[in-house]
C-alpha cells in the first residue's frame, strides 16, 4: 500500500451500495476543517494507470470536497475485485452508522465473498437464507467483534425479498430488527410484505388508555388514604396537632378532645 495526495476530483465512485449522509458528510467536514484528516481514504487504479477509484471512505472524500480541499491522503491499494469490496464492508461495519438492514445485507455479502474468495467454503447461497458454513459464521464473528447469533439473523434478514426491504424503508421499519425477522421467517414475498405492513399497523395503532380509578369511589384506596393520615398524625407532637386542626378549622371548643385522641 502506497501513501498519495490525490486530486478530489479525480476520484471516481464506482458501484456504490448507500449513499453518503449528508448530516454525517457536515460533522465530518467540520472535524476536518479543525484537525485536518486523521485517516486516509482508500483507492485502486485500475489497469490504465489514469483511473482513481474509491474503495473506502465516502463520507471523508465527500467532506473535503464540501471544504473545497483541492487533494486528499489516499492509501493506493492493489486488490483484487473481491478484495476491495471486503475492504469496504469491513469499514463500513467497523465505521459507519448503519440501519439493521443495511448492516445485514452487508455481514451476508462478507461472508458470501469470503466463501467464493477461499473456494473450500462456498457461502453462494447465504442470500437465500440457506446453508450457512460455520467457517463463515466463525470467521465472520472474529473480524467484527460480533457474536453468532447476530451473524445468523443478519443472514436471515439479508434473505428477504427485494421488494420486501424496500417496503420495510418505506415503513420505516428497516431499522426495526424485531419486524424484519418476522418478516423473514414468511416463505414468500407477498406474507413477507403482509407481515411488514401488520408490524407497522400495529405500531401506529393508538393504545388503550388504562381507566382512571376514582379514589372517591374506591373504598380501599380511602382506606388506605386513612391509613397514611393516621400514621402521619401518631408520628406528629402536640404543637403540629394543634395547628393541623387550626388549618382545618375545627372549632376551638372540639379541638380538646381531638388531641386527646
Amino acid at each position: 500500500m502506497e501513501l498519495h495526495r490525490i486530486a478530489t476530483g479525480d476520484i471516481e465512485i464506482v458501484g456504490v451500495r448507500r449513499n453518503a449522509d449528508a448530516d454525517k458528510v457536515k460533522t465530518l467536514a467540520e472535524s476536518m476543517k479543525a484537525i485536518g484528516l486523521q485517516t486516509p481514504i482508500s483507492v485502486w487504479t485500475p489497469d490504465d494507470g489514469e483511473t482513481v477509484r474509491l474503495v473506502a471512505g465516502r463520507h471523508r472524500l465527500e467532506a473535503a470536497r464540501l471544504l473545497g480541499w483541492d487533494r486528499i491522503d489516499c492509501v493506493v491499494v492493489n486488490l483484487s475485485e473481491i478484495d476491495r469490496r471486503l475492504w469496504e464492508i469491513a469499514e463500513n461495519l467497523h465505521r459507519a452508522e448503519l440501519t439493521v438492514t443495511e448492516r445485514a445485507e452487508n455481514i451476508a455479502e462478507w461472508m458470501r465473498l469470503t466463501g467464493e474468495k477461499n473456494k473450500g467454503a462456498s457461502c453462494a447461497d447465504i442470500p437465500k437464507g440457506r446453508g450457512q458454513p460455520q467457517g463463515g459464521i466463525n470467521a465472520a464473528t472474529r473480524e467484527f467483534g460480533i457474536d453468532r447469533t447476530e451473524v445468523q439473523r443478519a443472514t436471515k434478514i439479508a434473505a428477504l425479498a427485494p421488494e420486501a426491504k424496500d417496503e420495510a424503508k418505506v415503513l420505516h421499519l428497516d431499522d426495526n430488527q424485531s419486524a424484519l425477522l418476522k418478516a423473514a421467517k414468511a416463505p414468500t414475498k407477498e406474507e413477507q410484505l403482509r407481515a411488514l405492513r401488520e408490524h407497522a399497523a400495529q405500531r401506529s395503532a393508538p393504545r388503550p388508555q388504562p381507566i382512571a380509578r376514582d379514589p372517591l369511589n374506591d373504598f380501599e384506596s380511602v382506606e388506605k388514604q386513612v391509613d397514611a393520615l393516621m400514621a402521619v398524625w401518631n408520628r406528629t407532637g402536640p404543637e403540629a396537632r394543634e395547628l393541623f386542626l387550626e388549618r382545618i378549622d375545627v372549632p376551638l371548643a372540639d379541638r380538646t378532645s381531638a388531641l386527646r385522641a
